[in-house]
């Protein structure tokens, strides 16, 4: 009998251990990224060899992160974000402090504690970008790296997903902390360059950030109120450094206290959950050119908003 009951979970056993096999294999989404990323360099080696005009340039980077922006969307689902999304639409009830992606929604969960902010930075000169941000999926993506025909480029890439909480106290604490998962990449390769020539740097860094807007009475806009920032990476170079990339996962919040705002009843609040990757590179030679990327893919299942009554 022991030995009948305990097949099962031996079973279980072989079969979790066989699925950490894949655990550091590529996924379809890193296959996306190392093809599209690398049709990107190959354009710059085109247009450095001379078979390719700065004209024909933009118009083939544009095709090429449209096919990245579809490929990264459309892979298989964040497996945190479908079993929650599955938990979400089982509800039979709401909670008070619980919001979630409008597409993870049951019938339960009140449209105003669903999400419903979405944004993506603008574009900056000498970046290559690719941002998106769905309230509807809960899921962040960005690509940022820095133009090979440029000599010096620097800038973020962003893309965020927010609620909006209208507090019930006369005044209260708000406490704003998603639950998310994430992954990253990057990467900087500094080319070696004569002598007489000025070193090339770079650097590259990858943050994730909660922001508290208020609307001002007075002028009707929301105003940022407070913010923080959360690190995940940072990493610089000088020509000669060669290639180094790296990449990691993570969670959070983790033992992060989250972001807390005083208000009150009749005060509107955007809250935004940010994910950011920032690239720099200073070129002083003619040809051998610095390249510097990073990409950041988060997923964001819940976000809990507690209002603690002061008055």
């Amino acid at each position: 009998m022991a030995a009948q009951k305990l097949a099962p979970q031996a079973q279980l056993g072989a079969a979790s251990a066989a699925a950490l096999d894949q655990l550091d294999r590529p996924t379809r989404a890193d296959e996306a990224y190392d093809h599209d990323l690398y049709q990107l360099h190959a354009l710059d080696n085109e247009v450095r060899e001379g078979r390719l005009t700065m004209e024909d340039l933009p118009v083939r980077r544009t095709a090429i992160l449209a096919e990245l922006r579809d490929a990264v969307l459309h892979t298989q689902p964040d497996p945190v974000l479908s079993r929650v999304g599955d938990l979400w639409r089982g509800l039979d009830m709401a909670l008070d402090s619980l919001y979630v992606p409008g597409g993870a929604a049951s019938s339960a969960i009140p449209v105003d504690h669903r999400y419903a902010l979405q944004w993506t930075s603008a574009e900056l000169p000498n970046l290559v970008q690719m941002k998106s941000a769905s309230a509807e999926s809960g899921r962040l993506h960005v690509v940022n790296l820095t133009d090979w025909t440029a000599h010096t480029a620097s800038g973020y890439a962003q893309a965020g997903i927010g609620v909006l909480v209208k507090p019930t106290s006369r005044l209260c604490r708000l406490t704003f902390r998603p639950d998310a998962s994430y992954t990253f990449r990057h990467m900087i390769d500094t080319p070696s360059v004569p002598g007489t020539v000025p070193w090339s740097r770079a650097c590259n860094r990858g943050s994730l950030r909660l922001v508290a807007q208020r609307i001002n009475p007075v002028t009707g806009a929301f105003e940022t109120d407070v913010q923080r920032s959360v690190p995940l990476w940072a990493d610089s170079a000088a020509t000669g450094s060669t290639l180094f990339s790296d990449n990691g996962t993570g969670t959070y919040p983790g033992t992060d206290p989250g972001l807390t705002v005083l208000g009150g009843r009749g005060d509107t609040f955007a809250l935004w959950f940010i994910a950011g990757a920032f690239v720099a590179k200073e070129d002083h030679y003619r040809t051998n050119r610095t390249i510097c990327q990073a990409n950041l893919d988060c997923a964001v299942p819940a976000m809990w908003i507690e209002e603690t009554p002061l008055a």
